[in-house]
């Protein structure tokens, strides 16, 4: 027998499990069989990924929502070494009023970035290990 909304919503305060109580309150409690059914560790294989936090398949979305949490993101198709993408929050002594997000370069620059096409349709973008 399926569980109702609600034995699902006290399963999850209950266990603590903040990500799935983030989905389950934004009414998607069906992406959940998806995240948990997603890798864990790149195929990529690269060093800097972290691993333990579903990856593959990430879409703009989810990528955009691992950056609402604090995390780098990038796509495992571009070409530079160490590329990456996080959101920046203003605060109160920040001259930016809104969010936004910014690029650290291969060559170790921070600027504004813009998606292409392809960065907006692409499945291969990937949680960044921190520093």
């Amino acid at each position: 027998m399926a569980k109702t909304n609600t034995e699902a919503l006290k399963e999850i305060v209950d266990g603590g499990d903040l990500e799935k109580l983030r989905w389950f309150a934004l009414g998607c409690a069906n992406r959940l069989d998806q995240i948990a059914a997603m890798p864990t560790k790149s195929p990529l294989g690269d060093p800097q990924l972290v691993t333990g936090i579903p990856t593959n398949p990430m879409d703009i979305g989810l990528a955009i929502d691992r950056m609402r949490s604090g995390h780098k993101v990038a796509r495992g198709g571009w070409n530079g070494k160490g590329m990456w993408l996080a959101l920046q929050v203003p605060d109160a002594h920040s001259k930016m009023t809104l969010p936004y997000i910014y690029m650290f370069t291969a060559d170790q620059q921070l600027v504004p970035w813009l998606p292409s096409q392809t960065d907006l349709l692409a499945q291969d973008w990937e949680v960044v290990a921190a520093d």
